[in-house]
């Protein structure tokens, strides 16, 4: 079940990061994760009181410091999609996001079966070769650059909100959206760009982090009742998602 939960969530992120990509072609990516984050708050701060869980200090804790790892990772990762190509930002981006949680429950003493361990020799090296896209050129090296840089961020957050435990539900969800939104309005006012998304995006934007939202709910769940190095790889393919509607209805 929690592998499932991982991979639901990967369904939601795709779709979630697709409509978010359309808003940040029309204004700034930290514009669209403020209105996401807000959306993606709404949703959990719904949702947290009919999950068994109450609040727990050092989950809600951790929950933060995910959400604020998250904000700057789905900025970069947003600011990656519209210069380079979803191809090569979003693979990228998820192999850390695959790695990093595995290597982390890896040395807590996590162990894996047979056809898990297939899983994750299958699924990694795939998203390092769906990243190359040699006729993008100089567009493709900078979305390598975003794509790690976001997938750093990305891998050590949901290694936080990985850490909390059952009991909590999924308040640790709420903290990570509600930290999101605090850090990127103050992002959005230092670098003096729209704090509201406009009418062109304000929709994307927000479906999408709506979307978005139940994508975490699915994985704090997943995480908190199963192995976070399972849950993690599984979540990481959502790629492949974004790629085919990428593809599909934007020409990419």
């Amino acid at each position: 079940m929690p592998v499932l939960l991982g991979a639901l969530s990967s369904l939601l992120i795709g779709v979630g990061d697709f409509l978010a990509r359309f808003a940040a072609q029309r204004t700034k990516a930290v514009t669209v994760v403020v209105a996401g984050s807000a959306a993606g708050l709404v949703v959990t701060a719904v949702l947290a009181p009919l999950i068994d869980g109450s609040p727990i200090v050092r989950d809600l804790a951790f929950g933060a410091i995910s959400g604020v790892l998250s904000g700057l990772a789905l900025a970069l990762l947003y600011q990656g999609m519209t210069v380079a190509s979803v191809a090569v930002v979003s693979p990228t981006a998820s192999v850390f996001i695959a790695l990093i949680p595995f290597m982390w429950g890896l040395s807590r003493g996590e162990s894996l079966g047979m056809w898990s361990m297939v899983g994750v020799a299958v699924v990694i090296p795939s998203l390092v070769l769906t990243s190359f896209s040699p006729e993008l050129g100089d567009r493709a090296r900078l979305g390598l650059v975003l794509g790690v840089a976001s997938g750093l961020l990305f891998g050590v957050g949901f290694v936080f909100l990985g850490e909390t435990s059952i009991e909590s539900g999924v308040w640790p969800a709420v903290s990570q959206r509600g930290a999101s939104l605090v850090a990127m309005l103050a992002l959005a006012t230092i670098q003096r760009v729209p704090r509201l998304a406009p009418p062109s995006a304000r929709a994307f934007a927000l479906v999408g982090g709506t979307v978005g939202a139940f994508a975490i709910v699915l994985f704090t769940l997943g995480a908190q009742h199963g192995s976070v190095s399972e849950v993690s790889v599984a979540a990481s393919t959502y790629p492949a998602v974004t790629a085919v509607l990428a593809w599909r209805y934007d020409k990419d």
